[in-house]
């Protein structure tokens, strides 16, 4: 699925959250502030925290969530450690964005 990041009435980015595979008691989570002007404002780790919220809330079979960051990606994972994810390790050549797959850092927030 997908959700909206709307900040002043304006789409600002998206989150899309989808199962990690069988047998996986959580959700991956993915998330875009799509303008440059809008990076750094705090509009991607205010959704993922409200969103992770939400999936632990409504969802009391769902005891883990990650993410999947690109070791490059330093503000990503800022983020993720602001907003409560720990870094778990690395994934290598796990990553997308190049044609050759990058090595990626593995996050992840579990029921409390």
């Amino acid at each position: 699925g997908a959700v909206a990041i709307e900040a002043d009435g304006r789409l600002v980015g998206t989150m899309q959250y989808y199962r990690g595979g069988p047998g996986f008691h959580g959700y991956e989570i993915g998330y875009l502030i799509h303008g440059e002007a809008d990076r750094g404002k705090g509009y991607a780790s205010e959704g993922l925290r409200l969103f992770g919220d939400l999936i632990f809330r409504e969802r009391p079979r769902c005891h883990r969530l990650q993410l999947i960051i690109e070791t490059w990606d330093d503000a990503s994972a800022r983020l993720a450690e602001a907003c409560g994810y720990q870094r778990e390790g690395v994934m290598r050549r796990a990553g997308y964005s190049s044609a050759l797959p990058e090595d990626c850092w593995l996050f992840s927030r579990i029921r409390s």
